[in-house]
């Protein structure tokens, strides 16, 4: 980039900055590709990497969608609206309430629950509860997801990005007909951690079903069921750490059927059961 290019982009930017509110947190853009990089991102920030603000929505069940959403007192009041407007790199905040919604995640972007005992999304059994694209980083933190009926692949969460899921609860979702992932499907590159994968049904792989990168941290998988992988089926690299599998069932691989690359650590898996294969 010339130097005259990057001069005018360096004084456009601090003009944005300046008429930013207090609502705004930082993340970055990059001057040599004028591309987005989120604050979370391990990308390398260069010496050409300029410090811009990016924004916090808020969401409430009692909030109104004809808000801006910018403050608690003005929120709006469905998660898939905040998202619509939100920018890449925004966090959305989410007060407790159970949201009856479908997510469909499309950029980069932290969407925080108050905590997964009280703020939950409810699929009301029509489809997956959450879809996130390809090539997006996304975390996801502090619901209990429920109640998603997937007619494909992933009744809870379906996943093609590089998502981080923490302090998760998703329990009694299902993958209808042959499909597979009746808790999580993912076949990009997934964090799991400090989470508990419940109840959750399928043809094959009732808790997860895994054709990327995973790694699970203290976290717990226990009582899905399916036909095949009751508790995980894995396609792709699979590391557990500090991680039970307990008590899944299924007529082949009760805890995990694996089928490719499997890591574990610290972990345990106990009282799984199968016709064929009751552990792995």
């Amino acid at each position: 980039m010339n130097t005259l290019k990057r001069f005018c982009i360096l004084i456009v930017a601090l003009m944005v900055i300046s008429t930013f509110s207090s609502a705004y947190a930082t993340s970055f853009i990059s001057l040599d590709n004028n591309k987005i990089v989120d604050i979370s991102s391990t990308d390398k920030i260069t010496d050409n990497t300029l410090l811009i603000k990016t924004k916090t929505l808020y969401v409430s069940v009692n909030g109104n969608n004809n808000n801006n959403g910018l403050k608690p007192e003005t929120a709006k009041q469905n998660i898939q609206n905040a998202i619509k407007i939100a920018k890449p790199g925004d966090t959305i905040k989410v007060a407790k309430g159970t949201y009856k919604e479908k997510l469909k995640i499309n950029k980069n972007l932290k969407i925080i629950g108050h905590g997964q005992k009280d703020t939950i999304i409810d699929g009301q059994n029509k489809n997956s509860c959450i879809k996130i694209t390809k090539n997006v980083r996304v975390t996801i933190k502090g619901f209990t997801i429920q109640n998603g009926d997937a007619k494909n692949y992933g009744g809870g969460i379906y996943s093609e990005g590089k998502v981080t899921l923490e302090n998760l609860k998703i329990i009694s979702n299902r993958a209808d007909g042959n499909s597979c992932g009746g808790g999580i499907f993912t076949r990009g590159t997934m964090t799991l951690q400090n989470s508990i994968i419940k109840s959750n049904n399928a043809m094959s792989s009732g808790g997860i079903s895994n054709n990327g990168n995973l790694i699970i941290k203290n976290s717990i998988i226990t009582n899905n069921g399916a036909t095949y992988s009751g508790g995980i089926g894995n396609s792709g690299t699979l590391t557990l750490i500090n991680t039970k599998i307990n008590n899944n069932n299924a007529e082949y691989g009760g805890g995990i059927n694996n089928f490719n690359t499997l890591t574990m650590k610290n972990s345990k898996i106990t009282g799984n059961q199968a016709g064929h294969g009751g552990g792995i």
